[in-house]
C-alpha cells in the first residue's frame, strides 16, 4: 500500500493517504543505535488512521551528516521543537525503547504543558538511578559491550568491518547522552513500564525499581527478551494503542 513520508528537523512521519482524519499518532524513540529504518515497517500492521512517527538521531540513515547532539539539553530540545511542529491534535502515544526510554520520558513532559493528549510507554530500560553510572566512560564501555554482544547474537543487528566502526561510535554517543539524561529532574507522569521477561539486559528487579522512582507508573512484563516486541509485533502495536 501508498506510504507517505515526510521530515521535518529530527521528526519522521510515515502515514498513509486517507479520506478518514487521523485518531492516534505513535511517536517512537528508538534504542541505542537504531533509527527509522528499524521500525518503519511497523507502518505496514498500523491503521491507516494512525500516524508513525520515529525519531531520526543524528549520524544515522538520512541524517548521517547531521552533527551529534552534544548536550541532553540539546537533544530534548530539538526533539520537542520537532514534535510541535509535526503532531496534529489527535491522542499521541510516545514509546521509548531501551536508550529512547529516558529521551521519550524527558519530552514526553515538555510537551505535556502544550496542546497535545499524550499517553507515555517507557520500554525495557532500567530506571534513572541506575543510569547514572553511564556518566563514567568505563561503565558506558561495559555497557556496550553487552549491546553488541546480544544484538549480534539476537540478530538485531549485522556486523561486518565496515559497519562495526559506525554502529559502535553512534551506541557510544547514545550512552553518553543516556547518562546525562539520568541526572535531569524526573517528571511527575505515571508512564506504562514495559519489558520482557527473559531480557539479558534489564533484569525484573531493574524494571520494578522504575515503580519507586516515579510512582504511579505501572511495571507490565511481556513475553520475550529485550526487543519482545519483534516475536508479535502486530499484537504489540495494538496492546501499545490501547
Amino acid at each position: 500500500m501508498t506510504q507517505l513520508r515526510t521530515s521535518l528537523g529530527c521528526a519522521v512521519r510515515l502515514s498513509r493517504p486517507r479520506s478518514s482524519p487521523v485518531t492516534k499518532q505513535l511517536v517512537v524513540f528508538p534504542h541505542a543505535g537504531g533509527g527509522v529504518a528499524f521500525y518503519q515497517h511497523w507502518r505496514e500492521l498500523l491503521p491507516d488512521e494512525v500516524d508513525l512517527f520515529i525519531m531520526q538521531y543524528p549520524g544515522r540513515e538520512e541524517a548521517q551528516d547531521a552533527p551529534a547532539w552534544e548536550t541532553a539539553q540539546y537533544a530534548i530540545a530539538r526533539c520537542v521543537d520537532a514534535l510541535h511542529a509535526s503532531l496534529g491534535i489527535a491522542p499521541a502515544v510516545i514509546f521509548g525503547h531501551s536508550m529512547g526510554k529516558q529521551r521519550a520520558l524527558q519530552v514526553a513532559a515538555a510537551l505535556q504543558t502544550s496542546r497535545f493528549r499524550i499517553d507515555t510507554v517507557l520500554s525495557a530500560q532500567r530506571a534513572p538511578s541506575e543510569l547514572k553510572l553511564l556518566q563514567q566512560e568505563s561503565q558506558r564501555q561495559e555497557v556496550l559491550d553487552h549491546i553488541l554482544a546480544f544484538s549480534e547474537s539476537s540478530g538485531a543487528l549485522t556486523l561486518d568491518a565496515l559497519t562495526r566502526p559506525l554502529v559502535t561510535r553512534l551506541i557510544q554517543q547514545d550512552l553518553r547522552l543516556l547518562g546525562e539524561l539520568s541526572a535531569e529532574p524526573l517528571p511527575g507522569l505515571q508512564p506504562r513500564i514495559w519489558g520482557g521477561d527473559d531480557d539479558p539486559l534489564v533484569s525484573r528487579s531493574a524494571l520494578s525499581q522504575w515503580k519507586k522512582e516515579l510512582p504511579g507508573s505501572q511495571v507490565q512484563l511481556l513475553t520475550g527478551d529485550h526487543f519482545y516486541f519483534m516475536q508479535d509485533t502486530a499484537a504489540f502495536l495494538r496492546r501499545l494503542l490501547q
